[in-house]
């Protein structure tokens, strides 16, 4: 055959060689469109798991009662409550929590202090074994005992009371989640302390 040769001829003018080519073609294609469809299915799998554990996982928030006065070398704070907001129960929580005074807000350079790193005086450690979701709540009284020279700073201007901590559980699927929380108290001395704000410290809540 002379002139040029059609396209899907492949260069091969022998019939064998052209559907050897074409058959080399196919099966190229095949596999890659097999490979594609793996992946799709994995990614797919991967996605349909995540949604599963986002619906189906436990999780918690912390609120807080009223601070109360402010009194030097007694026991003062407020009540906090573990509330859950998830569709199963959080397991085997550890709260740790303190209250401390600083500037407000509170310097970029300035870090407040992890209390499941410390231990001893000021500091409130709790285990409990289960949350239940739904209307499930944990009720605990956070509370610390400062000096005069403390509170005498509540009257100078840009400090407050500090109330932060954190609770370590684990969800239905066993994965260790964390939730910190902080909340700045605008004190008097003299009278109730007034309610509760999350600036000045917003960077220290971290739901998980």
């Amino acid at each position: 055959m002379s002139g040029k040769l059609p396209w899907w001829w492949l260069r091969q003018q022998e019939p064998v060689a052209r559907f050897t080519a074409w058959l080399v073609i196919v099966t190229t294609v095949l596999c890659i469109a097999t490979i594609a469809s793996v992946v799709a299915l994995i990614v797919t799998d991967h996605t349909l798991k995540d949604t599963a554990r986002r619906q189906l996982r436990a999780y918690i928030y912390v609120d807080h009662g009223s601070f109360g006065p402010a009194r030097a070398d007694a026991l003062i704070g407020p009540t906090i409550t573990i509330r859950s907001a998830g569709a199963t129960p959080a397991y085997k929580l550890r709260l740790a929590a303190t209250i401390e005074i600083g500037k407000f807000p509170l310097p970029n350079a300035s870090e407040l202090s992890d209390p499941f790193g410390r231990a001893g005086e000021g500091i409130t450690i709790r285990n409990y074994p289960i949350l239940y979701g739904s209307e499930g709540a944990i009720t605990e009284q956070i509370a610390v005992k400062f000096s005069q020279k403390a509170i005498d700073l509540l009257k100078v201007d840009f400090h407050r009371l500090y109330l932060f901590g954190g609770v370590k559980y684990l969800d239905v699927f066993g994965i260790e989640r964390r939730y910190d929380f902080c909340f700045s108290f605008n004190g008097d001395p003299d009278s109730p302390i007034k309610s509760a704000q999350e600036d000045g410290c917003d960077n220290y809540n971290k739901p998980g």
